[in-house]
């Protein structure tokens, strides 16, 4: 990838401009100008590179990068200064989850210098033992028996006291620490288990570039060798941004660490990045229920099941629900006898060109309930680019 990247640049540059790669994942370029938009058309160059798929074996992967600008003699008169400049604009773009491209700013020093200092204390505190992990109990509702505990991720900074668990990942994710240290705490999360008492489950949350690795099931296999965990005793925890990600690769991983006898969950189910939370939110007067579910419901109980599931959440909500692919009568049954709202299909109607042309067989056209009772439920790779001009 590096060397793809390193030959768009050099395609793309013109007279008085120079692109380096420093070391790493890391580049840095110089642009000669007095034209304030000539430099900003420099970087959006740069940018495109940066963005373009590049094809690696069978994969088409997703690059892109952050880009800090310092600008001589405005931000700095000599050029370690200058470059340091176009370092903390660049870590500011990686920070921001809107914009890619920072020009400096007098401001961003200290912000900046203090966020990059405690990603040093982050990666001194791995290797010096500072991190721990507690331990939340999970029950049986009814009996109250313990099934199992999650694994949660502790930081108590000597200066700044305790560190947040979401803060903890976003100074991992900015300083490149996030697979080690997932690593770390699965290591240290079968370790713990592998004492506890027979069948007790420990529960361990994935990042999504942690669970995305092609290497992440023999990563897994690994840990419960090392520990002599039962495979059956661990549970990986992965949320819907995670398989909403890149969801072909989440299900091959899912299979993978699925087949090694390890249990998965999934994580923040409902919650603010949830489908269910958009149809809390969205003034939605309609679900429609895709066609390839409506083909396996008279053959796969667990299918039908989910089909009655949304039409209890749709109902819940005071949503009408749809279903889509309507082809056999017994389809159309079983949508009935759950008090579908409406249908959709080749048993209903084919596609024409005047509504109402396209006729059903007699059977198969009438009228399907619609009322009902409102019961609530309870229930990449990513280069870091530094230019400079």
């Amino acid at each position: 990838m590096l060397t793809t990247l390193a030959e768009r640049f050099s395609a793309l540059l013109g007279e008085g401009e120079f692109v380096a790669r420093l070391g790493g994942d890391e580049f840095i370029a110089i642009h000669r100008t007095s034209d304030r938009e000539e430099l900003q058309g420099f970087v959006k160059r740069i940018q495109q590179a940066l963005n373009q798929p590049i094809p690696i074996d069978d994969y088409m992967v997703t690059s892109g990068g952050s880009i800090g600008v310092a600008v001589y003699p405005i931000d700095a008169t000599d050029s370690e200064t200058l470059i340091s400049r176009a370092d903390l604009a660049m870590y500011r773009a990686k920070t921001d989850l809107h914009h890619t491209i920072w020009y400096y700013e007098s401001s961003l020093d200290q912000n900046v210098r203090e966020r990059r200092e405690l990603g040093d204390d982050l990666r001194n505190a791995m290797e010096n033992g500072q991190l721990s992990l507690f331990y939340q109990v999970q029950t049986v509702v009814a009996t109250g028996e313990v099934s199992g505990y999650e694994a949660l991720l502790r930081w108590e900074h000597p200066v700044r006291g305790n560190i947040s668990p979401t803060e903890i990942l976003d100074l991992a994710y900015e300083n490149g620490l996030i697979i080690e240290l997932g690593e770390w705490v699965l290591d240290q999360a079968c370790k713990a288990a592998a004492d506890w008492d027979e069948g007790i489950r420990v529960a361990v949350n994935m990042s999504a570039s942690q669970f995305l690795l092609p290497r992440f099931a023999d990563t897994v296999s690994a840990a419960l060798e090392r520990s002599g965990l039962p495979a059956s005793r661990l549970v990986i925890e992965v949320t819907e941004a995670t398989i909403q990600r890149d969801r072909p690769r989440a299900l091959a991983m899912a299979r993978k660490v699925h087949a090694l006898g390890v249990r998965l969950a999934l994580d923040e189910f409902g919650g603010q990045k949830s489908v269910l939370s958009m149809l809390r939110e969205f003034p939605f007067d309609k679900i429609k229920i895709d066609r390839t579910l409506m083909q396996q419901v008279g053959t796969d109980p667990a299918t039908a099941e989910l089909v009655r599931s949304v039409m209890l959440v749709g109902h819940a909500l005071r949503v009408s629900v749809l279903a889509q692919g309507i082809e056999t009568p017994a389809q159309l049954a079983l949508l009935s006898s759950e008090g579908c709202d409406e249908g959709q299909g080749y048993l209903i109607g084919r596609p024409a060109q005047v509504p109402g042309a396209a006729t059903a067989p007699a059977a198969a056209v009438r009228a399907m309930p619609s009322t009902f009772a409102a019961t609530p439920i309870r229930a990449a790779c990513a280069p870091v680019f530094y230019p400079a001009a």
